[in-house]
């Protein structure tokens, strides 16, 4: 989580290896978000805090990048001039923390789940997928591939997707029968675990007037 808007932060953290998935902006009104005391709303520490989402190189490099953090988080000083370079990074952030399956969990997942299979346990519950959006068009068609597999193991079906490089963007729409359903409301089975999926949430609808 960063510290307000810093666009240099991104091309500091490709400097070092990571690669920008996405980003989002946590939920807040600008007013809100001007202090009481009458301090400037537009200073880093004022505004909304934004999450960014990076991919590691390696497992050991994450650990190392963790143990690194909390180095930082604890007021030690950097002990060489590569250190020098990432404490100066950490130092655009206000938090720094491992993706988990719960953030993979739209908070209303559980609630739309229930109501369709409130009179039939076995009915049929179609849920959207955000997934990770890859800069390689190879990367991004291969995230499909797992994806097909899984939902043939469970007996759903894969019933949109789409693709918009312009705003970053890859989605999925799926179909699961309710226990499966189930299992991604409680975060397990390996669409929840898969790490190409960034978002489970409940389907997408719009009204036309």
């Amino acid at each position: 989580e960063l510290l307000g808007d810093v666009p240099q932060f991104n091309l500091a953290a490709q400097a070092l290896g990571l690669e920008w998935l996405a980003t989002d902006t946590t939920t807040g009104d600008a007013e809100e978000a001007e202090a009481d005391d009458g301090s400037d709303s537009n200073a880093p520490e004022n505004q909304p805090p934004q999450r960014l989402y990076l991919t590691m190189p390696t497992e050991q490099a994450l650990r190392r990048l963790m143990k690194q953090w909390k180095q930082f988080a604890r007021g030690e000083p950097h002990r060489d001039e590569g250190q020098r370079e990432l404490w100066k990074l950490f130092g655009y952030l206000h938090d720094l923390r491992v993706w988990s399956v719960e953030d993979r969990l739209d908070p209303t997942l559980t609630a739309y789940v229930a109501n369709i299979l409130e009179d039939d346990p076995d009915e049929h519950v179609t849920v959207d997928l955000d997934l990770w959006y890859r800069n390689e068009d190879e990367r991004r068609d291969q995230s499909l591939e797992p994806l097909n597999e899984m939902l043939e193991e469970v007996g759903g079906e894969l019933l949109d997707q789409v693709d918009i490089p312009e705003i970053r963007y890859q989605g999925a729409r799926i179909r699961v029968p309710g226990d499966v359903a189930q299992e991604l409301v409680d975060g397990r089975g390996r669409i929840a675990e898969s790490r190409d999926v960034m978002t489970i949430r409940p389907q997408s609808a719009c009204e036309s007037q």
